[in-house]
Protein backbone atom coordinates (compact mmCIF):
# COMPACT_ATOMS: atom_id res chain seq x y z
CA UNK A 1 0.00 0.00 0.00
CA UNK A 2 2.88 2.85 0.63
CA UNK A 3 4.99 3.74 3.55
CA UNK A 4 4.95 5.66 6.94
CA UNK A 5 7.61 7.47 8.83
CA UNK A 6 7.12 6.89 12.45
CA UNK A 7 8.71 8.92 15.16
CA UNK A 8 8.55 10.11 18.26
CA UNK A 9 10.30 8.10 20.48
CA UNK A 10 9.23 10.03 23.86
CA UNK A 11 9.15 7.58 27.36
CA UNK A 12 10.21 7.41 30.68
CA UNK A 13 12.93 4.80 31.94
CA UNK A 14 11.91 2.73 35.16
CA UNK A 15 15.01 3.97 37.18
CA UNK A 16 13.65 7.22 38.48
CA UNK A 17 13.91 8.81 34.96
CA UNK A 18 17.77 8.22 34.67
CA UNK A 19 19.07 6.07 31.70
CA UNK A 20 19.88 2.48 32.55
CA UNK A 21 22.83 0.89 32.60
CA UNK A 22 22.95 -1.07 29.27
CA UNK A 23 20.18 0.68 27.06
CA UNK A 24 19.54 -2.22 24.89
CA UNK A 25 18.49 -3.86 27.70
CA UNK A 26 16.34 -0.69 29.25
CA UNK A 27 12.28 -1.14 29.81
CA UNK A 28 10.06 1.77 29.52
CA UNK A 29 7.24 2.55 31.70
CA UNK A 30 5.98 4.33 28.73
CA UNK A 31 6.12 5.36 25.60
CA UNK A 32 4.23 7.46 22.79
CA UNK A 33 4.62 7.24 18.94
CA UNK A 34 3.56 9.65 16.35
CA UNK A 35 3.36 9.26 12.73
CA UNK A 36 5.10 11.88 10.98
CA UNK A 37 4.31 11.12 7.09
CA UNK A 38 2.80 8.98 5.19
CA UNK A 39 2.87 8.07 1.08
CA UNK A 40 0.77 6.05 0.00
CA UNK A 41 -1.72 5.34 2.38
CA UNK A 42 -5.18 5.83 2.25
CA UNK A 43 -6.93 8.53 4.14
CA UNK A 44 -9.27 5.53 5.17
CA UNK A 45 -7.02 2.78 6.11
CA UNK A 46 -6.28 1.75 9.62
CA UNK A 47 -2.95 1.83 11.12
CA UNK A 48 -2.42 -0.72 14.01
CA UNK A 49 0.59 -0.60 16.36
CA UNK A 50 1.37 -3.44 18.78
CA UNK A 51 3.70 -4.14 21.34
CA UNK A 52 4.30 -5.69 24.04
CA UNK A 53 1.18 -7.14 23.89
CA UNK A 54 -0.53 -4.01 23.63
CA UNK A 55 -2.39 -2.60 20.45
CA UNK A 56 -3.10 0.83 19.41
CA UNK A 57 -5.18 1.83 16.09
CA UNK A 58 -6.10 5.27 14.58
CA UNK A 59 -7.56 6.25 10.88
CA UNK A 60 -4.49 7.19 8.97
CA UNK A 61 -5.72 10.77 8.41
CA UNK A 62 -5.94 11.32 12.51
CA UNK A 63 -2.44 9.35 13.21
CA UNK A 64 -0.70 11.81 10.37
CA UNK A 65 -2.51 14.85 11.21
CA UNK A 66 -0.68 15.11 14.50
CA UNK A 67 -4.08 14.79 16.53
CA UNK A 68 -3.77 11.47 17.32
CA UNK A 69 -0.41 9.47 19.39
CA UNK A 70 0.25 5.76 19.94
CA UNK A 71 0.43 5.37 23.71
CA UNK A 72 1.86 2.73 24.83
CA UNK A 73 1.94 2.58 29.36
CA UNK A 74 4.98 0.17 28.67
CA UNK A 75 7.88 -0.39 26.68
CA UNK A 76 10.53 -3.27 25.98
CA UNK A 77 13.65 -2.17 24.12
CA UNK A 78 13.95 -5.88 22.78
CA UNK A 79 10.20 -6.37 21.58
CA UNK A 80 10.13 -4.03 18.22
CA UNK A 81 7.08 -2.48 17.44
CA UNK A 82 5.05 -3.86 14.78
CA UNK A 83 3.47 -1.52 12.52
CA UNK A 84 0.13 -3.15 10.59
CA UNK A 85 -1.69 -0.70 7.71
CA UNK A 86 -5.53 -2.11 7.64
CA UNK A 87 -8.12 -1.31 5.25
CA UNK A 88 -11.74 -2.00 5.26
CA UNK A 89 -13.00 -4.68 2.85
CA UNK A 90 -16.53 -4.71 3.84
CA UNK A 91 -19.34 -4.38 6.18
CA UNK A 92 -21.48 -6.55 8.18
CA UNK A 93 -24.19 -5.90 10.77
CA UNK A 94 -24.72 -8.79 13.72
CA UNK A 95 -27.69 -8.69 15.98
CA UNK A 96 -27.18 -11.01 18.67
CA UNK A 97 -30.20 -12.29 19.97
CA UNK A 98 -31.05 -13.85 23.07
CA UNK A 99 -30.04 -18.19 23.00
CA UNK A 100 -32.30 -20.06 22.93
CA UNK A 101 -31.85 -23.37 23.90
CA UNK A 102 -27.73 -23.55 23.54
CA UNK A 103 -25.78 -21.96 20.92
CA UNK A 104 -26.67 -19.81 18.32
CA UNK A 105 -25.32 -19.51 14.80
CA UNK A 106 -25.59 -16.35 12.39
CA UNK A 107 -24.41 -15.93 9.00
CA UNK A 108 -23.29 -12.52 7.33
CA UNK A 109 -23.04 -11.68 3.92
CA UNK A 110 -21.11 -7.97 3.78
CA UNK A 111 -21.77 -5.51 1.82
CA UNK A 112 -24.95 -7.04 1.38
CA UNK A 113 -22.98 -9.20 -1.21
CA UNK A 114 -23.43 -13.29 -1.20
CA UNK A 115 -20.02 -13.45 -2.21
CA UNK A 116 -18.61 -12.41 0.66
CA UNK A 117 -19.78 -14.23 3.59
CA UNK A 118 -18.86 -15.55 6.61
CA UNK A 119 -20.34 -17.70 9.69
CA UNK A 120 -20.17 -17.45 13.94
Amino acid sequence: LGSAVVGGDRGVWEEGGSAPRKASVGRWKRMEVNVLSRVGIPDEALFSLRSCGIRRQAIATAASAGTKSFKFPKFDLQDPIKVDILQKIGTAYLVVKAPQGGARQYKLAFNGSPDMVCEL
